[in-house]
């Protein structure tokens, strides 16, 4: 008998850590919202914001919760503290910091990248002009996306020097296209949201 009540707690516990290991790698859904931004004051190329939003938190089209997301300005130990949830130094200076990402996440990213640039929809363009001939045209896009990212908040040091209080978005990997939400009401609260109080340029 003592045996058999082994055997069932042992089969329960695989079962539990399966059911865990499942969750941890299942892929989630999300919105890419790319700003692309043209001045003419200046010579610089357009410039690209990118903010995230997960599926399940869109609920209306003013209340569009979206987060930072990064691809190039972290690190590899920026990388494993947003995996444990630590406080992120993305832009303070750390010595002997590594910043050799793994082949396999740079091309993770590289996928990403293509995907949101390939795939996206121009969902709003706003220009602002001032009486002293400044002109600002912002475009901006959204890329429905699957895949795994890591979040965690900035530290400090780092919510001073950019202004932004907040969660951020790092990529991890199995990106893929998710051609389906387009099809979406929740597509559409994202077309016809507000983004013109939007505060994104100086992140």
């Amino acid at each position: 008998m003592k045996k058999r009540n082994s055997q069932k707690l042992i089969l329960l516990f695989f079962l539990l850590v399966n059911s865990f290991v499942f969750c941890q790698q299942s892929t989630s859904e999300y919105v890419v919202i790319t700003y692309e931004i043209d001045r003419n004051k200046d010579q610089h190329p357009t410039k690209s914001y990118y903010w995230i939003a997960p599926v399940d938190s869109l609920i209306s089209q003013n209340d569009l919760k979206k987060y930072p997301l990064y691809f190039d300005e972290f690190s590899k130990d920026d990388l494993k503290d947003c995996k444990e949830n630590k406080d992120l130094l993305l832009f303070t200076l750390v010595s002997k910091e590594d910043f050799n990402i793994d082949n396999e996440i740079k091309s993770d990213i590289n996928n990403l990248k293509n995907i949101i640039k390939d795939n996206r929809k121009k969902v709003k363009q706003i220009v602002k002009k001032w009486a002293n001939g400044y002109k600002e045209k912002i475009k901006i896009y959204a890329t429905p996306i699957k895949g795994d990212f890591c979040f965690s908040n900035l530290s400090s040091n780092d919510v001073k020097m950019i202004n932004y209080k907040g969660l951020v978005y790092l990529p991890i990997g199995n990106f893929s296209f998710n051609k389906a939400f387009f099809e979406t009401a929740k597509y559409k609260e994202i077309k016809y949201g507000d983004y013109i109080s939007d505060d994104y340029i100086n992140l």
